[in-house]
């Protein structure tokens, strides 16, 4: 199989997937989902525009009910994005595993090992 094969399989493949997920909105294939996107290293300064941080969040319609959470690091600045969908999730449920999630951190910060 060719390289130009590889790709239309695997663009057919990826439809197919979105198909699947959208058919069913409310049955995710996982109930958390962490994505580390790593370090941006991109320059801050654009002339009359200073970036002072970045953040990515994917597209949550497809995922109903799913916890997710990015990760980016900008000028050695660790950023988090936290997604959800309402009403699969509420704002005060998000709030409670947002909280859990920033205190579970904050402990292996402090851990001394």
């Amino acid at each position: 199989m060719s390289q130009s094969e590889d790709i239309f399989s695997i663009v057919l493949m990826f439809r197919k997937i979105c198909e699947s997920l959208l058919s069913r909105p409310n049955e995710a294939p996982v109930t958390v989902a962490v994505t580390n996107i790593g370090r941006i290293d991109i320059p801050s300064d654009y002339g009359l525009f200073k970036l002072e941080e970045i953040s990515f969040v994917p597209a949550q319609a497809a995922f109903g009910g799913v916890f997710s959470a990015a990760v980016t690091t900008f000028q050695d600045t660790m950023i988090l994005n936290f997604m959800f969908s309402e009403p699969s999730i509420s704002k005060e449920r998000i709030e409670i595993l947002i909280n859990n999630t920033i205190s579970c951190i904050v402990d292996a910060c402090n851990a001394n090992y």
